[in-house]
């Protein structure tokens, strides 16, 4: 393959890792925001923090004028701005990510047409895929309670059953 190409599709491989992780952050603070008991600072620093620890198992790449820090700053604002409203549904979320991953596909704009919308979906849908198992067998209380750094035991979150 042309290098040219390889080059681009490292470029598109990296912008959507960074957008769909950001995906994932805005997915998982909609899952835990009801367990927060209103500490949504809290959540989207806990969040904004897991996010940057995925991205930083990978070198920066050289396309990321601030490395991974000015990606780490997106998800962060897009966390803060995401709490001034109603959680996003899941089934919503994956149109930044999908958006961006088809702005920085290595395919010349003539043969892409109208795949964004394709593209967006593909993300959406796997988003979906992963939010089910998800609600399956997170606790979501146990979770919530590492943000406010308490402990909870599962015990603490089950319902009381005497």
């Amino acid at each position: 393959m042309e290098q040219t190409f390889l080059d681009a599709l490292d470029i598109c491989r990296w912008d959507a890792y960074a957008a769909v992780g950001s995906d994932v952050a805005i997915m998982c603070e909609g899952f835990l925001r009801p367990h927060v008991d209103g500490d949504l600072p809290g959540l989207s620093s806990y969040l904004t923090d897991s996010v940057a620890a995925a991205f930083r198992l990978y070198p920066a790449p050289s396309h990321f004028p601030d490395g991974w820090e000015g990606e780490i700053e997106a998800c962060r604002d897009r966390l803060i701005r995401a709490q001034l409203a109603a959680p996003i549904p899941v089934h919503e979320i994956g149109h930044t990510g999908g958006a961006r991953i088809f702005k920085s596909l290595p395919i010349h704009p003539r043969l892409r047409l109208d795949d964004q919308e394709l593209i967006e979906n593909n993300v959406r849908a796997n988003l979906c895929r992963s939010y089910e198992p998800m609600l399956a067998s997170d606790d979501p209380v146990a979770v919530a309670s590492r943000v406010a750094g308490r402990e909870s035991t599962a015990r603490e979150s089950a319902p009381n059953e005497g």
